[in-house]
């Protein structure tokens, strides 16, 4: 529940984070289902891992795995007129659903969770147009709200990646994520991954107050993870961040002493 001083916090954030809000007005999300999309995605994060030295080149100039086609995945982009701008993986991962990379690498910490009833939103293959420096910092923003929302969608208890231990502060600092597990190897990957996980009951609301563009409407949500919702908007939905932020702060009570003070001012 927020308070109105979260409100004043969250709308210093909201200005902080305008160049965020700009391009989720000009961007939409698309939920990757038809054949052509997946292999401009598979491309996409080919061309960006090669460039990195992650992976090893092939002669199919695609990177993929078999999580890619698991039952329990979504796979998204973001575009900006047409143009494929991110990518990121989704899992959603439980007792019946347990096919994600944070359990293949770490299963003895995960396991045991699952078979106790957690619930988990897994994502991996984060990937971003090295071209698009004037925008790179937004669009890290911006493409990891996917699997926040996927957590609120799915109701999980924590969210999960695997990642590069130098990108560990990052999660830390904006997301309050732990150190779940320790450096590791993954398979075809040239470089190491850690795990790293946030209790969503107790980042929600400080993430939310720190990156108010989180904020999202239940409609974006469905569109996004709900294959028959999303069918019907043909796999398309347009952030509803700003929308979404302007209701919640609007709903919350301004104390009485502060709005006599605005009264006298006026």
């Amino acid at each position: 529940m927020f308070t109105f001083n979260d409100v004043l916090a969250a709308r210093k954030n909201a200005r902080a984070f305008s160049g965020v809000f700009d391009l989720l007005n000009r961007v939409e999300y698309r939920r990757i289902e038809t054949s052509e999309e997946k292999e401009e995605v598979l491309r996409f994060r080919y061309n960006c891992y090669r460039n990195s030295g992650y992976i090893d080149e092939n002669p199919d100039r695609i990177c993929t795995d078999s999580f890619d086609s698991a039952p329990n995945v979504s796979t998204f982009g973001v575009y900006e007129e047409g143009r494929l701008l991110s990518s990121i993986r989704v899992h959603y991962v439980d007792q019946d659903n347990t096919a994600s990379p944070g359990v293949l690498c770490y299963p003895e910490i995960l396991n045991p969770l699952l078979e106790r009833g957690v619930r988990f939103v897994d994502s991996s293959r984060f990937t971003i147009d090295q071209d698009v420096r004037a925008i790179q910092g937004s669009l890290h923003f911006i493409t990891l709200r996917l699997p926040i929302l996927a957590c609120v969608y799915h109701d999980v208890d924590y969210s999960l990646s695997v990642i590069r231990p130098a990108h560990g502060a990052f999660y830390k600092r904006f997301f309050s994520f732990d150190t779940w597990g320790e450096v590791r190897d993954y398979p075809g990957l040239h470089f190491q991954i850690q795990l790293y996980a946030g209790h969503i009951a107790s980042v929600s609301k400080p993430t939310l107050k720190r990156l108010p563009f989180m904020a999202s409407m239940e409609s974006e949500r469905k569109l996004l993870f709900s294959r028959e919702e999303s069918r019907k908007a043909c796999f398309v939905a347009r952030p509803s961040a700003e929308f979404a932020l302007n209701r919640l702060l609007s709903s919350v009570e301004v104390p009485a002493d502060v709005a006599a003070a605005a009264e006298q001012v006026a």
